[in-house]
């Protein structure tokens, strides 16, 4: 089962970065036991499997500071929009193992980022790829073993 524990967080990152297909500059999570140890606005103290994993592919944590939900707001909406455009519309539908429940999923994400956005001329997709994607650095040449346990 997937948690939000360390080996299932460094996991969903590393998914994402492949999904992405490069890697950001810039990580900013929530302050989320799994990546921050001790939260402080100037430094705070990583988890030591999230710092090796961001060192690794070059990205700076910076995480949301503490009790400011307005650093927040567009992921929030985002999770918001996610749900109701994705997970929402599978409900009713029954899957019997997790790839054709994963391949669902993919189809409603993917959906999603080709819809165009309201009073925008383009979609998720098309920004991503024509002005987002370009600043991603390159993922790393040599995979990285997941091999986390503990802090």
């Amino acid at each position: 089962m997937r948690s939000q524990c360390i080996d299932d967080f460094i996991y969903a990152l590393k998914r994402c970065l492949d999904f992405l297909g490069g890697c950001p500059k810039i990580l900013v999570p929530d302050n989320l036991k799994s990546a921050i140890i001790r939260a402080n606005r100037y430094e705070p103290e990583l988890n030591r499997a999230l710092e090796d994993f961001c060192n690794y592919y070059k990205i700076t944590v910076l995480p949301t500071r503490v009790a400011r939900p307005r650093d927040k707001a567009l992921v929030e909406n985002q999770v918001k929009l996610i749900y109701n455009r994705v997970f929402a519309r599978l409900r009713k539908q029954q899957f019997f193992d997790l790839p054709s429940l994963n391949e669902a999923v993919l189809e409603k994400v993917k959906r999603h980022n080709q819809t165009r956005m309201q009073k925008k001329p383009y979609c998720r997709e098309e920004r991503f790829l024509s002005v987002e994607k370009n600043h991603l650095d390159p993922l790393p040449k040599k995979n990285m073993r997941l091999n986390i346990t503990g802090n």
